[in-house]
């Protein structure tokens, strides 16, 4: 469980890095990214469920790690989070592309 955490921390560490580098400007209904030359939009309920999925699927990383893949909890809580992740991902660049 603390490597759970522990991985948890990082995660934020990391988003609080890229909010440093990144120009991020916070409207009543969208988040706008610019970094270097790419500039993202993302609505307030979209960035809230990226956000969820992204962090917990470190954490349940770190827990499986630190399990050393024996728990059936951070299995599964690390599969479910990975489906979802990756179900979104192929939602928004396949489908909504098309």
């Amino acid at each position: 469980m603390r490597t759970a955490f522990i991985f948890l921390l990082l995660a934020i560490l990391a988003l609080a890095f890229f909010y440093w580098h990144a120009d991020v400007f916070l409207t009543a209904e969208t988040i706008d990214f610019h970094l270097h030359d790419t500039y993202v939009v993302v609505d307030w309920q979209s960035a809230i469920i990226l956000l969820t999925l992204s962090i917990g699927t470190i954490f349940f990383l770190g827990g499986l790690l630190g399990t050393g893949f024996r728990s059936r909890g951070f299995r599964a809580g690390f599969l479910l989070f990975l489906v979802a992740d990756i179900g979104l991902v192929l939602y928004v660049y396949y489908l909504l592309s098309s």
